[in-house]
């Protein structure tokens, strides 16, 4: 006589065993799921990493462009092109 597979255990040991693979499929399901986290956040990590460089240098290029139209020598020539010139005698006046 053939006896079917698990007839030797108990009931009481059957859900042992069940609880125990559960905890099991559990645990390796947490685990894939952590080590898929970790990989999407790495992803984004790099993402925003490289949008932080691109924005700096768009920072360094902008404050070079101030430095350069905020010097004296470009001031000097947009001023005729706004209608202003050098002071004339008489138009400064000191306030003490």
């Amino acid at each position: 006589m053939v006896t079917p597979p698990l007839v030797f255990l108990s009931m009481r040991n059957f859900f042992i065993l069940a609880g125990l693979v559960l905890v099991v499929i559990m645990l390796i399901w947490g685990m894939v799921r952590s080590n898929h986290q970790a990989v999407a956040y790495s992803y984004e990590m790099t993402a925003l990493n490289e949008k932080k460089l691109r924005l700096q240098e768009i920072n360094r290029q902008l404050n070079a462009e101030l430095t350069e139209i905020s010097s004296l020598s470009q001031l000097e020539k947009a001023a005729p092109r706004l209608g202003l010139g050098i002071p004339q005698q008489g138009q400064i006046v000191v306030i003490d």
